[in-house]
């Protein structure tokens, strides 16, 4: 049977910052009180200086003397582990400030029973922050400062932060990392680059196979080109699971038809799964995710246009051999895919089949999935006229989407009221992990070993200067799970 919603909690929040909820925890990680970039360049512009540095707790400025106590190396030292000098290197020369950031220890009620929220980012790395992954050991996610934009790891058991990539091989003075993925010791994600004038944009998919070591990094594709009006370079999307790598990919075409690409890293053979197999004709473009567990790859196509009404659906594609099979042919628009072990699901608008309806503005939609065990698709969540998703991802026995239902405007983002949701699909039981004032996005489930799950989310804090606050929630299993 489809899930239905019931409220079963309402959670008072406390100390609303930007209308998050916070509640302080306690340990040991409350007296660490990191110096960070906004703050020190403040404090050093009264002083009419230019920030320089921060260590030991303390804003370090252009123009003054150099500690003699040495601060800086007992700082380092004091990290306990290889991150902090991980974070150290070559940061202090482009503005990265290079103290050692701690997660702050704060904690936030979810909706449902047994959601415990933890916010993860510290304030100087909530600017863009909307790409990301995790697991039982850390979490990699990509966030300020605006340019060198680096990759961060985020290690769980220190609840310290350290720069995997600092993007400063790139060699143009705009510099990006954009989304991650984790698998094991891996980490593939996304860089963009741009020259001064933004007129031309580099694309790299690059790969680390070990997280504990920062700084060294494999290139495994790469794209440039000109930005035009009709036509950018672009690759996002991106999932690991080795030895295969997909993202999404524009070069050639224009910017509405996106492929889906598919790389060996064993053998470095490169895939564009949007071209026919026997023909080498482009059957589709225009895809929105790609999605990849193990040799099965997911992505939505896009068909039709202009004149012709455009028709969404879902292909899985089996790379071991390049089997293309389309798993929808249903009214109104099926996209934005995941899979699991046993599931393929996706955002669904078969039950509101509207043509005005411009994704994912306006859309009334539902959560669809494909049994992969018996072939057979059945609706996952509806909830009336909402509008659930457009994202949906996941991982193991969960699913999680953002959800407009308890919002004023059920199917538009206009009133940014939105939360996030989650699907247990062995007992078709869901959960509401926010019922947070404002807007949750982004959902990605983590498998943090064991049997359970969280989902990492973030908050939008401004969403005109594009801070977002990140968090890990708790997935508690259903009783009889």
């Amino acid at each position: 049977m489809p899930a239905t919603w019931t409220r079963l909690t309402v959670t008072a929040l406390v100390g609303a910052l930007y209308g998050s909820c916070s509640t302080p925890g306690t340990g040991p990680r409350d007296a660490v009180e990191p110096c960070r970039f906004e703050s020190c360049s403040a404090e050093c512009a009264v002083a009419g200086q230019s920030y320089e540095s921060c260590s030991g707790g303390r804003c370090h400025c252009t123009g003054e003397e150099a500690d003699a106590g040495g601060d800086d190396v007992a700082a380092r030292d004091g990290a306990g582990d290889e991150t902090g000098s991980a974070d150290d290197a070559g940061d202090s020369d482009r503005g990265v400030p290079d103290c050692t950031r701690v997660a702050p220890s704060e904690t936030c009620d979810g909706a449902s029973p047994g959601v415990i929220c933890t916010r993860i980012s510290t304030t100087d790395v909530e600017g863009t922050l909307l790409g990301y992954d995790g697991d039982a050991r850390s979490v990699v996610l990509v966030g300020s400062p605006r340019s060198p934009q680096p990759l961060w790891l985020f290690d769980r058991a220190s609840g310290r932060f350290s720069v995997l990539d600092d993007l400063s091989d790139t060699g143009q003075p705009y510099s990006y990392a954009t989304q991650a993925s984790l698998d094991g010791a891996r980490v593939a994600y996304t860089v963009q680059s741009a020259n001064a004038d933004n007129t031309v944009w580099t694309w790299q998919v690059r790969l680390i196979d070990d997280r504990s070591v920062a700084g060294i990094h494999r290139l495994l594709d790469a794209a440039a080109g000109a930005r035009t009006a009709d036509r950018e370079p672009r690759m996002d999307f991106v999932t690991l699971d080795y030895p295969w790598v997909v993202w999404r990919d524009i070069r050639e075409a224009n910017r509405y038809r996106w492929d889906a690409f598919a790389l060996n890293i064993a053998t470095a053979e490169v895939r564009n799964l949007s071209l026919n197999p026997v023909t080498g004709e482009r059957d589709w473009g225009g895809v929105l995710k790609v999605d990849l567990l193990g040799t099965m790859a997911v992505f939505d196509i896009s068909m039709g246009g202009g004149s012709e009404p455009v028709v969404e659906d879902i292909v899985m594609v089996d790379l071991a051999t390049n089997v293309h099979t389309q798993l929808t042919n249903a009214a109104g628009g099926q996209t934005y895919p995941t899979i699991t072990p046993h599931w393929i699901a996706w955002w669904d608008q078969r039950n509101h089949p509207d043509p005005t309806c411009q994704w994912p503005w306006g859309c009334s939609s539902d959560i669809y999935g494909y049994n992969r065990d018996t072939g057979e698709t059945q609706a996952l969540v509806i909830a009336g006229d909402s509008m659930q998703g457009p994202t949906v991802d996941g991982e193991g026995d969960w699913i999680a989407y953002d959800d407009q239902r308890g919002g004023t405007d059920v199917t538009h983002y206009r009133d940014r009221e939105q939360d996030i949701y989650a699907l247990h699909l062995p007992t078709m039981t869901e959960i509401r992990v926010t019922d947070w004032p404002g807007f949750e996005l982004q959902p990605r489930v983590a498998n943090r070993g064991g049997g359970t799950y969280s989902v990492l989310l973030v908050q939008e804090i401004d969403y005109g200067r594009a801070l977002y606050r990140l968090w890990d929630c708790t997935l508690p299993e259903p009783a009889g799970g």
